[in-house]
């Protein structure tokens, strides 16, 4: 599975995950691509993660929205 939001008229979009001491963990700019869990090919250990997503929308307007996602297996 991965997390990804679903979004509509969008016009830009970064998706990041985030660990709990703030590093960087995943970015994208791709509505179609979502985190899978993973950290440069090895699997995440099961935690909370924080996600931030930066859009702009088709007339401009600009959001930053964020939460937590729990990873489980």
């Amino acid at each position: 599975d991965n997390f990804l939001p679903i979004l509509r008229g969008t016009k830009f979009y970064t998706l990041s995950i985030f660990d709990r001491w703030g590093a960087k963990l995943f970015e994208t700019n791709s509505t179609e691509t979502g985190w899978d869990g993973t950290y440069k090919g090895e699997e995440a250990k099961q935690d909370v993660y924080v996600w931030k997503i930066n859009v702009s929308s088709n007339s401009g307007e600009q959001k930053t929205m964020s939460g937590q996602v729990t990873l489980t297996r």
